[in-house]
């Protein structure tokens, strides 16, 4: 997408795939190529927005796991101290002391 120059004269030219075939399509030089450059200038800003907050997210999504397995570590050696094992990877129980 853009301005293409032909001879003296630029052109704006939207590329669009459709069913596998590129398809150049041609708005001239005028009213209707501003308003088209507007619309793709626009919908690359608006693409451009959700990529960085999808970034972001991804970021937050792996300081969650960081957090939630630091719980998990806190837990587990909360539980080994309180006299606690885990049995088969799965459920804490209470160790008992033979005499």
């Amino acid at each position: 997408m853009g301005w293409e120059r032909r001879g003296p004269y630029t052109y704006y030219i939207r590329k669009q795939t459709i069913h596998g075939r590129t398809v150049r399509t041609s708005y001239g030089r005028g009213q209707a190529a501003q308003v088209a450059a507007a619309e793709d200038a626009q919908r690359r800003q608006v693409q451009e927005t959700v990529r960085a907050e999808r970034a972001r997210l991804a970021q937050l999504d792996q300081q969650l796991d960081e957090v939630i397995h630091l719980l998990e570590s806190l837990v587990s050696a909360s539980l080994f101290v309180a006299g606690y094992h885990q049995h088969h990877r799965s459920e804490w129980r209470k160790r008992h002391e033979l005499l």
